[in-house]
């Protein structure tokens, strides 16, 4: 028979340093930025520009959560019943927007982008996911952005200045 050692004292160093190793990988990740479509309008009051926005979201199934027409701030709630290819599991969307006034011009500036989560556990069921503490961010759903914001621009193409982009370049031709 092997003499055994006391095997707690022997893993205790050990075991601290992968611990410190592995918290320190975990300090040095990073999410993805943010992807934001900026769009400038002119000519529109802020009020119209405002009802045009919130009745967009809400049309496509994004329903308000908070709205603050004095900071210009729109958040949706969380819209589920989606999922990512990748993760192979549940993920659910919403948006964010923000409306400020255009610095070169007297108009307005749309910035919005629509962030999302998942849930990298299986076999939960759908009644299990909203109430959920699995979830975890996400790339910002870029499809989503574009696709929201060549919508608001079809609504007000009068008043349509120009469009700047900060996401992938990859999903441009």
């Amino acid at each position: 028979m092997l003499p055994r050692s006391d095997s707690r004292r022997d893993r205790g160093p050990w075991l601290g340093r992968v611990l410190l190793t592995l918290l320190a990988g975990l300090g040095a990740c990073t999410s993805t930025p943010p992807l934001w479509a900026e769009l400038a309008f002119d000519g529109l009051s802020y009020d119209n520009l405002w009802v045009v926005v919130i009745d967009l979201l809400d049309s496509e199934g994004f329903h308000i959560r908070t709205g603050d027409p004095g900071s210009g701030t729109i958040e949706s709630a969380w819209l589920y019943g989606t999922s990512v290819r990748e993760v192979r599991g549940p993920s659910r969307r919403k948006v964010v927007v923000e409306i400020t006034r255009g610095t070169d011009t007297k108009g307005w500036v749309v910035r919005l982008r629509v962030p999302e989560e998942v849930i990298r556990k299986g076999g939960m069921r759908a009644t299990e996911l909203r109430d959920s503490d699995d979830w975890e961010e996400w790339h910002d759903n870029w499809d989503s952005t574009e696709y929201l914001a060549a919508k608001i621009r079809a609504r007000l193409p009068d008043y349509f200045l120009a469009a700047k982009v900060e996401g992938p370049a990859s999903s441009r031709p």
